[in-house]
């Protein structure tokens, strides 16, 4: 019999440095997914507390958890199953991280030493999210409660007492900044942004402090592309118009999380 407190602490990753990009988007978890995966993860003899964390380049549980052979087997099944992706290549791009290195993770991540782009501030928030969803399906105990609230805590202090926090850290800010190296002058500019999520809304709005003349928004939501195109002061296109959209466009930034090609020859 488990006692109460369970004895590990797990991290189940899958990421741009264990899985090629163009593969990432097969392990990617739909929003409206993760609710009911978790309960899934949870529902597993070993596995005590849980949370889960996808963005545009990981995707990744972390589990306080009685056994870590029998967790991490629960979590690769469950997740294997409801993605439709082979045990063979779940095995090949997973990263499994116990105890004093996944604390360590846990707390690299949030203060932004894991990203793609080192110093990303949009990472805090978004692990922050992941507790808070946690904790509000009861899924979040003793161990995540001592653990994350410590790493939000050290993430703070990474970015006051160092320089890593300084300026616009994240890939729309690094897309938006080399587009102004490219171009003489960005107050001529004609850009698109196609996908009005939380990437697309970000580097609309760094297109916007760069001075662009015409800032374009696609989405497959109008409501969604209506109150992008409000905020930046753009215009606002139906998902069937992307094609008027980038006509006389300089620039396109297309991020969605389609799996298939949005814009063809």
């Amino acid at each position: 019999m488990f006692r109460n407190i369970p004895e590990h602490f797990l991290v189940v990753t899958l990421n741009h440095r264990t899985v090629s990009i163009d593969q990432l988007y097969q392990f990617s978890i739909p929003e409206e997914w993760m609710h009911d995966l978790l309960l899934a993860f949870q529902s597993a003899p070993s596995i005590k507390e849980v949370a889960g964390l996808c963005t545009c380049n990981r995707t990744e549980f972390y589990a306080a958890v009685h056994s870590v052979k029998d967790a991490a087997h629960a979590i690769v099944h469950i997740l294997s199953e409801r993605l439709g992706v082979s045990l063979e290549s779940m095995r090949q791009g997973m990263d499994v991280i116990v105890d004093a290195e996944a604390v360590e993770h846990l707390f690299r991540l949030a203060a932004g030493l894991e990203s793609m782009v080192v110093g990303d501030a949009q990472i805090l928030g978004q692990v922050k999210a992941a507790y808070q969803f946690s904790e509000s399906l009861n899924l979040a105990g003793k161990i995540f409660h001592h653990l994350f609230p410590k790493a939000f805590s050290m993430a703070k202090r990474v970015r006051h007492q160092t320089g890593l926090g300084k300026g616009r850290v994240s890939v729309s800010a690094l897309a938006v900044e080399c587009a102004r190296q490219f171009f003489v002058s960005t107050d001529t500019l004609v850009a698109t942004v196609v996908g009005a999520g939380k990437m697309g809304r970000l580097s609309a709005k760094y297109l916007c402090d760069a001075g662009c003349k015409e800032i374009r928004i696609v989405n497959r939501s109008v409501d969604k592309s209506l109150q992008l195109a409000q905020e930046v002061g753009g215009i606002a296109y139906n998902f069937d118009e992307i094609a008027t959209a980038l006509a006389g466009s300089q620039l396109v930034i297309s991020s969605t999380a389609a799996k298939s090609p949005i814009i063809t020859k």
